[in-house]
């Protein structure tokens, strides 16, 4: 199994694996649906859901994604091609208009949700390969993450990056993801740590590392947001997966 997601509802899981087919489970029973989504090529590296649950994404190894119906598992429309190597990741806009593609070739692409063509040029910037690339909530921007150790946010309207890169791990970086606020990044790498971004957008801002022991690199974050009910302080809290089988929780304090 190479990726899980849950639906927006969170009823229903998305998994991918390497015999080329996405499964869709039910949360409550653990049983699996009845639909597989059998993809013509090797490899489904990542799947996520669109907002209203309607439409899964796929990245193939064969340098594509495609667009399913979750109601009757088939493929909606055409491929979405134009990488030049494979596909690492692939995620929905929060409006469910466009998608983002991360891939091997060292770009992300931006591709209308509805006709699969091609938005403006790809994004460039990193050295090496993309490994996931997502939207904050209000759609405005982008971060990658990738192999040569940074991240990147863009500008999701006109392709562009904003400001330079965030550096500051020390092996490639696997994902990155905005908090529920569009405010802060958390970035998971190969070199045992997470790292908390305030601000991204401002470099200056403050940088929380979180660490980890030698068997668990970091493969996946989320941040959620939290607050004592008294009002007393606010924190974020961290989820991190790790490629030993473990799922940490760390609380990021804010001042």
């Amino acid at each position: 199994m190479l990726s899980a997601a849950f639906s927006p509802d969170g009823k229903r899981i998305v998994t991918t694996s390497e015999d080329d087919t996405a499964r869709l489970w039910e949360v409550e029973s653990r049983r699996r649906i009845s639909k597989t989504l059998r993809a013509p090529w090797r490899g489904v590296w990542n799947a996520a859901f669109s907002r209203d649950g309607k439409r899964i994404v796929t990245a193939h190894y064969n340098k594509a994604a495609l667009v399913w119906d979750t109601e009757n598992g088939r493929p909606i429309g055409k491929p979405l091609l134009g990488h030049s190597d494979y596909v690492t990741s692939a995620a929905f806009s929060p409006d469910g208009k466009r998608i983002v593609t991360a891939s091997g070739d060292k770009t992300a692409r931006l591709w209308d949700a509805e006709s699969h063509q091609q938005l403006g040029e790809p994004l460039r910037g990193h050295e090496l390969r993309v490994n996931s690339a997502t939207f904050s909530p209000d759609g405005k921007h982008i971060i990658t993450a990738s192999g040569d150790k940074t991240a990147r946010l863009w500008d999701a309207d006109t392709g562009r990056p904003i400001g330079e890169p965030l550096k500051g791990h020390e092996d490639m970086v696997l994902t990155a993801s905005f908090s529920r606020d569009g405010r802060r990044v958390v970035t998971a790498s190969w070199d045992f740590t997470a790292r908390f971004v305030e601000r991204p957008e401002r470099l200056a801002d403050r940088v929380a590392v979180l660490p980890w022991n030698d068997q668990g690199t970091c493969c996946s974050v989320q941040s959620e947001r939290s607050a004592h009910r008294h009002g007393v302080r606010g924190w974020d809290s961290v989820a991190v997966g790790c490629r030993d089988g473990t799922a940490n929780r760390r609380p990021y304090a804010r001042p």
